[in-house]
């Protein structure tokens, strides 16, 4: 819920835009549990703050992680709270959310579509990529004519992560990029018949370590 300029902040209005909580966190009582393995520890002092730390994917997942997030009894905006007990719990919460995010930027960054400058690819050799973006665009053409790509197209992949996705979009009308269906060749691709990339075509990827092959997601040709 965004917040108008100049309009009237309400308790409700702030919580929904930047807390997202109304309510205090509810425990009843301590409950342990005995005869587990949690971490270096046999037991569970605390039921309740076990499950909200092994709910949190951010931390590790044991009893009294550092690193889990702030579950507080009182961390939100109320009627009559004063300016500094208001943003006192703004700040707090700004606080945990860039946190987060700063834990969390590899990931970000990695599941940002990257975009590449065209690259000449000579006959019968490799595409350039990259082991660990999981979406990128490469622009390709042939180097000083039409050429066909080697079986393996992108090389080893032994160390790609599963799930990259890459498209190959055709940079020259006449110096196009052949790329043959090579599902028998280990780090080849399975496609849905040959492709050949022309300006502007462009071919859809996707790496999967399982089978160790680049698998056809689209084509717009």
């Amino acid at each position: 819920m965004p917040i108008i300029f100049k309009s009237k902040l309400s308790s409700s209005v702030a919580n929904a835009t930047f807390v997202d909580k109304t309510v205090d966190d509810i425990k009843k009582g301590v409950l342990g549990l005995y005869k587990v393995t949690i971490g270096e520890s046999g037991y569970v002092s605390d039921v309740q703050d076990y499950l909200n730390e092994i709910a949190d994917t951010t931390g590790q997942v044991f009893q009294s992680d550092p690193n889990r997030k702030a579950y507080s009894s009182n961390n939100y905006i109320t009627d009559g709270d004063n300016r500094k007990v208001a943003i006192g719990k703004l700040d707090a919460q700004a606080f945990v959310n860039a946190t987060n995010i700063s834990t969390n930027t590899s990931n970000i960054t990695n599941n940002t579509r990257t975009t590449f400058a065209n690259e000449d690819i000579a006959d019968t050799s490799v595409i350039t990529k990259s082991d660990t973006l999981l979406n990128q665009v490469r622009r390709v053409s042939g180097d000083g004519g039409a050429i066909t790509v080697a079986a393996a197209l992108f090389g080893d992949s032994s160390s790609t992560t599963d799930g990259v996705v890459i498209v190959l979009r055709g940079f020259h009308a006449t110096n196009t990029v052949s790329i043959l269906n090579s599902s028998s060749t280990q780090y080849g691709c399975a496609l849905n018949g040959d492709a050949v990339l022309g300006l502007y075509d462009e071919l859809e990827l996707m790496y999967d370590s399982v089978v160790e092959l680049w698998i056809e997601q689209r084509r717009n040709f």
